[in-house]
């Protein structure tokens, strides 16, 4: 039972991380496009794991898909994740360790 809670938990931080880091490379706006070879890139991630968190952000709105490469942009309910709700879970909190100090 705890493996799969750990499964669970860095798949969540997974998905933290590559939308941090579209946040952080568009400057938290919605209107900028960002490429998944320049997120992967940057994080240096496999594209297979890039490409099942990608659409997944996608399928679940917090990302809006513009196109293969894949490109893609923030929705605002990505937005309001990264902004409001990220560090009140307890997965992300373990990995920001920014949200603990306040």
């Amino acid at each position: 039972m705890k493996e799969r809670v750990r499964d669970q938990w860095g798949e969540e931080q997974l998905r933290y991380r590559i939308l941090k880091a579209i946040y952080d490379r568009t400057g938290g706006r919605c209107e900028r496009v960002v490429t998944g070879s320049e997120i992967g890139a940057y994080l240096d991630l496999r594209y297979e794991d890039l490409f099942r968190v990608v659409h997944f952000l996608e399928h679940h709105s917090f990302l809006q898909y513009l196109g293969a490469g894949p490109r893609v942009c923030l929705t605002g309910k990505g937005l309001r994740y990264i902004e409001e709700v990220a560090g009140k879970r307890k997965s992300i909190r373990r990995l920001e360790p920014a949200f603990t100090a306040a």
